[in-house]
């Protein structure tokens, strides 16, 4: 299974993850051009994938300039049940050949062509919830997992993280580049309390998942990181701080982009 963070922030968020025969998005919040270009430099195309993966709807997730091409290519939109209630309930001003196939995920697990994949209730204050997944590859058990916009973590959650090779996770913020920031107090508030989880709270969560028996993961990519109050040194060092703390700094950690993809991962 190969991985690219195609890119990861609050201005769109895309992740594609492939292997022979099969490929998926996760999240189509970027812009079709972008979006084509970027699968082009991996040599794939829209009509690869077998779905995307809808994490929630806000629209650094969900880009409804996306739709019209997924419609044309043939690319559902494969959500959780309530996600898929609440993209159709915004659906009312697209034309019907600007609508693309919504499937709703009425499970908490399922075949999706070659893969199996798990969805998992994240905390965060989106209309339809928010989820993350976990993408089993065919054959060879190789897995992923993938959590943003984590407004708090929940006792659940490393459970899931920690059956995954790879984990894509949230580092959002350093909390005091964000108290510090010009940003009004209420949004401050809301990023903190349902929003989204901070370098230190992604290092808590990394030394719980790892600390779970049973963990199998190899390699940590940190998503989702503010443009405005964090930066990729201090979400990495943060994290390689926490895996230090317990001995495990032998794990690869890297930080997804905001304006460009990551490198292709193995899992």
């Amino acid at each position: 299974m190969r991985v690219c963070v195609l890119a990861s922030s609050s201005a769109g968020n895309c992740t594609v993850v492939w292997g022979d025969g099969w490929a998926l998005l996760i999240d189509c919040g970027l812009t079709p051009s972008r979006t084509s270009h970027a699968l082009a430099r991996l040599g794939l195309r829209f009509a690869d994938l077998s779905g995307v993966l809808v994490t929630h709807t806000h629209g650094d997730h969900l880009n409804k300039a996306m739709f019209g091409t997924l419609r044309r290519e043939s690319v559902p939109l494969l959500c959780p049940a309530g996600i898929a209630d609440a993209i159709e309930g915004q659906l009312e001003f697209f034309t019907r050949d600007r609508i693309p196939e919504i499937r709703p995920l009425y499970r908490t697990s399922m075949d999706v062509g070659k893969v199996y994949v798990e969805w998992f209730r994240v905390p965060h204050d989106a209309p339809g919830g928010c989820y993350g997944f976990v993408v089993h590859a065919p054959g060879n058990g190789q897995t992923l997992s993938l959590a943003t916009d984590i407004g708090t973590i929940e006792q659940s959650l490393p459970g899931f993280l920690a059956e995954a090779h790879m984990v894509i996770v949230e580092s959002n913020h350093d909390l005091g580049m964000l108290m510090n920031s010009d940003r009004p107090a209420w949004l401050k508030q809301r990023i903190r309390e349902r929003g989204h989880i901070s370098n230190d709270e992604c290092g808590g969560l990394l030394r719980t998942t790892l600390r779970t028996p049973g963990s199998r993961v190899r390699r940590i990519i940190l998503a989702h990181l503010s443009q405005e109050c964090n930066t990729e040194p201090l979400a990495v060092g943060s994290a390689r701080a926490a895996l230090k703390e317990i001995g495990r700094e032998d794990l690869p950690v890297s930080a997804s982009h905001a304006d460009r993809p990551t490198r292709v991962f193995e899992v």
